[in-house]
């Protein structure tokens, strides 16, 4: 039935062949096959841009692969679903970033996380949600520590302090600034001189 509905261009009978098959699996406690089968249902849904859809089916994709242990899976498939909402739901797309950025971080496989948090933050930027920004930069500096990546890990401070002074907080970027100033990494770095030199500019406006 599935070949059939892929072959005749009924994406909607595709859905439904995708979610019954994705629901025998289930039956059978076979989470991790399920869990293909809806992402492929989330994707028969962008092409016919059922967005409430694709949102459902990718939010439950990865709800199963974090049920198998599996949480790095998981957040690739809620970061590939919340791409898909960015255009069409902004609050959908961030809620579905931001708990995949939560299972990248218990998934403890820092090497397999920066396209998900670059996306993640690019759009939290685009989007002015900006304490959503701070927390992700926040967290993917601690992710670069773990991978010693001290050149990136050095970029990710110097962006915090950036998205604090865009939004307006340079309270809250001065004292991230200090904090990050601890660590030897970013303390060397050009840009812990280009931070100060930032703070420099907005002391004398």
């Amino acid at each position: 039935n599935i070949i059939y509905t892929q072959q005749s261009g009924d994406l909607k009978k595709s859905m439904e062949c995708y979610e019954k098959a994705a629901t025998g699996h289930q039956r059978q406690s076979s989470l991790w096959h399920a869990a293909k089968l809806l992402e492929k249902a989330g994707d028969a849904a962008r092409d016919a841009k059922d967005f409430p859809a694709v949102e459902d089916y990718y939010n439950r994709s990865a709800e199963f692969y974090a049920s198998e242990g599996r949480p790095a899976t998981a957040a690739e498939a809620l970061n590939r679903g919340a791409r898909t909402m960015e255009d069409v739901d902004q609050q959908a797309a961030v809620k579905m970033y931001l708990k995949a950025l939560e299972w990248i971080e218990d998934s403890g496989k820092d090497a397999l996380a920066g396209d998900i948090y670059r996306q993640a933050i690019n759009f939290f930027v685009k989007t002015k949600n900006w304490d959503s920004a701070v927390a992700a930069l926040l967290k993917f500096a601690v992710s670069l520590d773990n991978l010693q990546a001290t050149s990136s890990q050095a970029k990710a401070y110097l962006g915090t302090v950036v998205v604090c002074l865009a939004s307006g907080d340079v309270s809250q970027g001065w004292s991230i600034y200090q904090d990050a100033l601890r660590i030897d990494a970013f303390s060397r770095s050009d840009e812990a001189f280009a931070a100060d030199a930032l703070f420099e500019a907005y002391r004398t406006a």
